[in-house]
């Protein structure tokens, strides 16, 4: 599939989030009364990656693969 944007970076720099929020949780790094509002960012950027793939023209099955 052909980068149509620069949804490439979009995505990598999101799932860079991804993992530093999860560490931010497994270390202890995060107050365990903000974990909620971590696991939402990390959800939302999720979200975030799945509509970065569909407006470079994934299909559906492509990016259901990928989660």
């Amino acid at each position: 599939m052909r980068d149509k944007g620069n949804f490439s970076e979009l995505i990598n720099q999101l799932q860079n989030r991804i993992q530093k929020f999860k560490q931010a949780i497994i270390s202890g790094e995060a107050k365990p009364d903000r974990f909620n509002d971590l696991k939402s960012a990390i959800f939302e950027s999720y979200l975030d990656i799945a509509q970065a793939h569909y407006s470079n023209g994934a299909n559906k099955e492509d990016v259901k693969k990928l989660f």
